[in-house]
């Protein structure tokens, strides 16, 4: 489901703005580093401007925390709010969260308060005030002397041992590491959201020990919970596919800490096989032949041959972006490359695809004849890019915008015809033909998922090749 509009497009400025208690901010996509052909299209520059606007908010947040005239006692009910969330008291955690937004919305001067909210009781606990109201309100709403003991037994970590500590760390590590090439942008931004995920449950200032069996267990629970939540309301909760993610990548942080002697006792039931995630049964969405066909007629020039490449060699944009001139050969019509998501890994696998006449005369046309990138946009900039700048991650993806773009001017609605079910349109289709679907990994460049699959790479080039002509004849291309 596309990314909510955090943020207002102003037309005519060609700028993103947001009206916040009064005041207005704003940011161009210049500034969200994205390319200048770009500028006028808001639909290239809304998930920068929404992580912008998130960074923005948080920092807001963070600075009226600061100057705020009972920061004092904010801080008090945050630390009860972390020991609740690593105790598992969901309950009094949403009490406590409550009850520091009142407190924020104090006004400044309440001298008879003596800097406490009337609304928190005071005085010794009462037990006779059991009676007129619930045990959770009185968890979370007792005395700050049985709370000032509560958190004497069980103190938060000093910062340098908290978890928010190590997971801002190892989120730094995975940002350099995608510096220097080893991992993707996106990948360690992916890990960065999925850590923000666990230490907003587990609590910042909790201790990396709170990580034990009935915590870890409480997490599965959580992200399984997102699922169910998704599956009624689409607005809300995560996609399977997302909490999975989340889980995974948490799993991945929690046994580092391990390994390096941060967490001593790592719970038992880490790398329990019972924490999995079933998927769901979903429909499958194809793009029909003449909706390939209206696309393909509406793209002119480059934006075409881009398309061409994703149905010949079932490439993402991304692949087309990475595309090299030495891996491209006009004289015996082959591109013979990795995919770049498996590249650097073990699952990658050479393969070389036979082009299409139409493919071949539009990369004659269009191929560039400067640098290693065998396409690049009128700027000479690649056409999807990623990175990271001051531990914030930007993202353009040329490829997806020129697809909106085209999609609106055929008058195709519907968001689930989307980009990624455009370029995986002949892989479909080979999976749906007997003759055909043994080669299916083959073609994505994908390492064999069975032993049996194995045979794949003892077939000959003349089977994907033939498999090749049998596609383009699919869309009813003219014959040579």
């Amino acid at each position: 489901m596309p990314a909510k509009h955090l943020m207002s497009w102003a037309k005519t400025a060609k700028r993103w703005e947001k009206m916040y208690k009064g005041q207005r901010f704003w940011v161009y996509p210049s500034t969200l580093g994205i390319h200048q052909e770009q500028w006028g299209n808001q639909e290239a520059s809304y998930q920068a401007a929404n992580e912008w606007w998130r960074q923005k908010l948080a920092s807001i947040t963070a600075e009226s925390i600061k100057s705020h005239p009972h920061a004092e006692r904010i801080d008090e009910l945050q630390k009860r709010l972390d020991f609740s969330k690593r105790h598992g008291e969901t309950d009094v955690a949403a009490i406590l969260d409550a009850e520091i937004a009142k407190v924020h919305a104090l006004p400044p001067a309440e001298p008879e308060l003596d800097g406490i909210p009337e609304h928190l009781p005071l005085g010794p606990f009462d037990p006779s005030k059991i009676v007129r109201a619930t045990a959770t309100e009185h968890l979370a709403l007792m005395a700050d002397d049985v709370w000032e003991d509560r958190l004497k037994r069980d103190t938060a970590a000093p910062v340098q041992q908290s978890i928010g500590h190590h997971a801002a760390k190892y989120v730094k590590d995975r940002q350099e590491e995608a510096g220097f090439g080893i991992r993707s942008h996106r990948g360690a931004d992916a890990i960065k959201l999925a850590l923000a995920h666990f230490t907003e449950f587990i609590g910042s200032s909790s201790p990396v020990e709170a990580i034990n069996y009935d915590l870890w267990h409480r997490w599965f629970v959580r992200c399984q919970a997102k699922i169910v939540e998704n599956d009624k309301d689409k607005s809300k909760g995560w996609a399977y596919e997302s909490a999975r993610k989340y889980f995974v990548t948490t799993r991945a942080f929690v046994s580092q800490l391990a390994e390096s002697d941060v967490l001593v006792t790592p719970p038992k039931n880490l790398m329990s096989k019972k924490y999995t995630f079933e998927r769901p049964a979903i429909e499958i969405i194809i793009f029909t032949k003449d909706e390939i066909k209206a696309i393909l007629d509406a793209a002119k020039g480059i934006h075409r041959l881009i398309f061409f490449i994703m149905l010949n060699t079932g490439g993402t944009q991304k692949d087309v972006a990475d595309l090299r001139i030495d891996e491209i050969d006009l004289v015996q019509g082959r591109i013979t490359r990795r995919r770049s998501k498996t590249m650097k890994t073990k699952a990658s696998r050479m393969v070389s695809y036979k082009l299409w006449p139409e493919t071949i005369a539009l990369l004659k046309e269009h191929i560039n004849t400067d640098g290693e990138r065998a396409l690049t946009t009128k700027s000479g900039q690649p056409w999807v890019w990623d990175t990271t700048i001051d531990g914030k991650f930007k993202k353009s993806d040329n490829v997806a915008s020129v697809f909106a773009k085209i999609k609106d001017k055929i008058g195709m609605e519907g968001k689930d015809k989307s980009l990624r079910l455009f370029r995986r349109a002949s892989s479909s289709l080979m999976e749906n033909n007997k003759d055909y679907r043994h080669l299916k990994q083959w073609f994505l460049g994908h390492k064999e998922r069975e032993l049996a699959d194995e045979r794949y790479a003892k077939k000959e080039q003349s089977q994907l090749d033939e498999a090749s002509d049998w596609l383009r004849t699919q869309y009813e291309l003219p014959k040579d």
